[in-house]
């Protein structure tokens, strides 16, 4: 969601642009701080409590911690105050870690402390100069928003 609210901004632009009638009551570029304040508010503002009020709502427990499978069908919680639950599933434990960024082995690249997707999307301020290094689609994606949010 946080990339695709900050490229509908440039998009809707675009699309007046190109409307006789709107096109000539358009003027000026991206408010950039705008963009990045309606992506945060996409982002809940960077917060999960709209999913953890779900998750109450339907009686669902959440457990925030470390987890560790350690028989089967049971996970162990250590919460950040040490504690440690252990919860057993019915049928089975799924694990989805979901996933990171890869940054590649390139000379210098990690002491330059690159931005990953993450830190992208999260991104407070238009930086005065993005190289982008691959083409998947949220590489893609963070290409065309910053482009469109630059302001010359």
């Amino acid at each position: 969601m946080p990339t695709k609210a900050l490229l509908r901004s440039a998009t809707a632009l675009r699309a007046a642009r190109q409307m006789p009638g709107a096109r000539e009551a358009v003027t000026g570029a991206l408010d950039a701080a705008a963009v990045l304040r309606r992506r945060d508010a996409f982002a809940s503002n960077w917060t999960d409590d709209g999913q953890v009020s779900w998750l109450d709502s339907a009686g669902i427990a959440l457990y925030r911690g470390q987890g560790r499978i350690s028989a089967d069908r049971v996970v162990e919680v250590t919460g950040e105050d040490g504690a440690t639950t252990s919860l057993t599933a019915r049928h089975a434990v799924v694990v989805a870690t979901g996933s990171s960024a890869l940054i590649p082995d390139v000379t210098g690249l990690r002491e330059a402390a690159p931005w990953t997707s993450r830190e992208a999307a999260a991104a407070s301020k238009v930086p005065g100069r993005l190289a982008v290094i691959g083409g998947g689609v949220v590489a893609s994606e963070m290409a065309t928003a910053f482009a469109s949010l630059d302001p010359w």
